[in-house]
């Protein structure tokens, strides 16, 4: 993906997919290059008890905006499990410089999990979001208002369209 479209994607829609994981409490930057040679794709420096992070973008490996917004959401679902990273650290002091990368794999590999199986979870939830919308649709109870981008169900006084 071009990298001036990923900063233009990045400026419109960092912040609503912060919203989105109930991380607009936290200060997030987001910006394109990868913090170390061989890394792809992208990642996120995440300081979990300072509710910060840093979300490093490559372009060349992102092919579309799909793919752009998925890879944020991977790495903001990270900074949800940010206190993960405090944990890890304090382990690091309590083992040797030996165990220390022995360590260091065993964590990003649960790490890994937990956020793929959130990523799971966030998607299943928003297809049954859906799924109750059309059905409340069909029942024809589902009138819904989407103004300024805040879903609720409209009076029932108002006339339907």
């Amino acid at each position: 993906m071009d990298e001036s479209k990923v900063i233009e994607w990045v400026d419109l829609n960092l912040e609503k997919e912060m919203y989105r994981f109930a991380l607009q409490d936290w200060r997030i930057s987001a910006g394109v290059g990868m913090p170390h040679e061989g890394m792809v794709g992208a990642c996120a420096a995440v300081q979990g008890t300072r509710q910060r992070a840093d979300i490093y973008i490559d372009p060349p490996f992102i092919a579309d905006e799909d793919g752009l917004k998925e890879a944020i959401q991977h790495e903001l679902l990270h900074c949800a499990v940010g206190p993960l990273e405090t944990l890890q650290h304090q382990i690091h002091s309590m083992l040797g410089d030996d165990q220390v990368e022995t360590a260091n794999v065993l964590f990003d590999t649960a790490n890994e999990a937990i956020v793929r199986q959130l990523e799971r979870l966030v998607k299943r939830v928003a297809e049954l979001a859906i799924d109750e919308y059309e059905q409340e649709i069909e029942d024809g109870k589902g009138d819904v208002d989407c103004e300024a981008g805040n879903p609720r169900k409209r009076d029932k006084k108002r006339k339907r369209r």
